[in-house]
C-alpha cells in the first residue's frame, strides 16, 4: 500500500472508514499507475503530491461505491448493451465515464504540475468498442458509389434507444454517439472529406462523412451498398452528423448516427 491509513487520515484529512480504505486505495493506485506507466514507476519513490493524488482518487472510488449501494446508480440492459446511469451523469454518459472524469480531475490536481501526467483521452473516457467505418466514394467509370471499409479499435460508443408515436403507431430507433480518440492506431490515416474525395485509391485512408456507414465490431467484407449490411443482420448506423474535435483539450472525432 503506497499510502497508509494514518497518512490518509492525519495528513490528507480523509473520511473513508478504516475497513473500507484498503479497497479504495488499491483502485486508486491501479488507476494512477495506468495514467502514468509510460513515464515509469510513479510509486518507486515517496512523493507527497503522489500520495495526495492517491488519496483524492480513493475518495472518488469510495464515494461512487457508496452511491451504488444507496441506489443512486441503476443499471439497465438494452438489447445486449448494459448501460448505467447516475444522478450526476450527463445525457449519454455511462457511470464508468463519470468515475473516469471524476478520478482524472482528482488526480490531475496533484499530478499535472509534477510532469507525471499528460492529458489523454482515455484518462477521461473509457474506450469500449471496435467499429468498421465504410466510407462512400464514387467511381466515375461505372457511375456507381463505392464503399471502402476501415476497422478502428478502442473507440467509445453509446447507444440510446428512442421511441416515438407517429401516424403509423410506435416508432423505435437506435441513436449512436461515437467518439474516436486521436491516439487510435490508424489515426494518421485519416483525411478530411475533401482530401479523401480526391484519392484515386483510398485503400490506406479513411474519413468521416455524412451518410457513411458504421458497423459495430470488425467486419472485413466488402459491400456494394448499405443494404448489404442489413442482409447479414449486422448492427450498424448511418452517419447523420460529425465533428472534428482534434484541437480541444480532449482531441477526438465525434459521430452521431442512426
Amino acid at each position: 500500500m503506497y499510502v497508509d491509513y494514518s497518512y490518509y487520515m492525519d495528513q490528507y484529512d480523509g473520511d473513508i472508514p478504516e475497513k473500507e480504505y484498503p479497497a479504495a486505495e488499491r483502485k486508486a493506485e491501479a488507476y494512477i499507475r495506468k495514467l502514468t506507466y509510460i513515464r515509469g514507476n510513479i510509486f518507486a519513490t515517496e512523493d507527497m503530491a503522489v500520495k495526495d493524488a492517491v488519496c483524492a482518487v480513493a475518495d472518488v472510488y469510495h464515494s461512487c461505491e457508496k452511491k451504488k449501494e444507496a441506489g443512486a446508480v441503476k443499471s439497465e440492459n438494452n438489447d445486449g448493451y448494459s448501460v448505467s446511469y447516475a444522478v450526476e451523469q450527463m445525457d449519454g454518459q455511462t457511470i464508468e465515464e463519470l468515475i473516469g472524469k471524476k478520478a482524472y480531475k482528482a488526480a490531475s490536481t496533484y499530478l499535472l504540475p509534477t510532469g507525471w501526467l499528460s492529458r489523454r483521452w482515455d484518462a477521461v473516457v473509457l474506450t469500449n468498442a471496435t467499429i468498421t467505418v465504410y466510407n462512400r466514394g464514387y467511381d466515375p467509370l461505372t457511375r456507381f458509389d463505392t464503399w471502402h471499409g476501415t476497422v478502428i479499435e478502442n473507440v467509445h460508443i453509446y447507444v440510446n434507444h428512442k421511441a416515438s408515436v407517429g401516424d403509423s403507431g410506435l416508432n423505435s430507433a437506435e441513436v449512436y454517439k461515437i467518439r474516436i480518440p486521436t491516439d487510435v492506431e490508424n489515426a494518421d490515416q485519416y483525411l478530411p472529406p475533401e482530401e479523401y474525395a480526391k484519392l484515386e485509391d483510398p485503400e490506406e485512408h479513411w474519413t468521416i462523412q455524412t451518410d457513411d456507414q458504421i458497423v459495430l465490431g470488425e467486419y472485413a467484407q466488402e459491400i456494394e451498398r448499405p443494404a448489404d449490411l442489413k442482409d447479414v443482420r449486422l448492427r450498424h448506423c448511418k452517419v447523420l452528423s460529425w465533428s472534428d474535435n482534434r484541437f480541444g483539450g480532449l482531441p477526438h472525432w465525434k459521430i452521431e448516427g442512426e
